[in-house]
């Protein structure tokens, strides 16, 4: 699978944007030492706009970030399949790691507290 050219361009190298219902994409060279690495969840506003920063404790000394900011339907879909799928690709757009984030309940109420959403 490959991420179309239209959305990629819309994607900063080393950055990370939703790209459809629960999955993210990052464009970069970075890729998780893990497929089941631990992961830290943390939320944070800035201005009106919500970040999500998942924290992949992969490497000890040097832990993977992958942050982005999300709306309204990206929160209804990942408070529907409980989970955040990060693609990591290449600047081409080719898929090099799929990396599954399950969500817990509390992790979505704190998503939503800080989208100023009811339960």
């Amino acid at each position: 699978m490959r991420i179309s050219k239209d959305f990629l361009e819309r994607v900063e190298k080393d950055s990370c944007l939703p790209y459809r219902d629960s999955e993210v994409v990052c464009v970069t060279e970075d890729l998780p030492g893990s497929d089941d690495a631990p992961v830290q969840l943390e939320v944070d506003r800035e201005g009106g706009n919500v970040l999500l920063r998942h924290v992949i404790l992969d490497r000890e000394d040097n832990p993977l970030y992958v942050e982005y900011f999300i709306d309204r339907n990206f929160l209804d879909s990942i408070s529907s399949t409980r989970s955040v799928i990060v693609l990591f690709v290449n600047t081409e757009g080719d898929i090099r790691k799929r990396f599954s984030i399950p969500l817990t309940d509390e992790d979505i109420r704190l998503i939503r507290s800080e989208m100023r959403v009811g339960s």
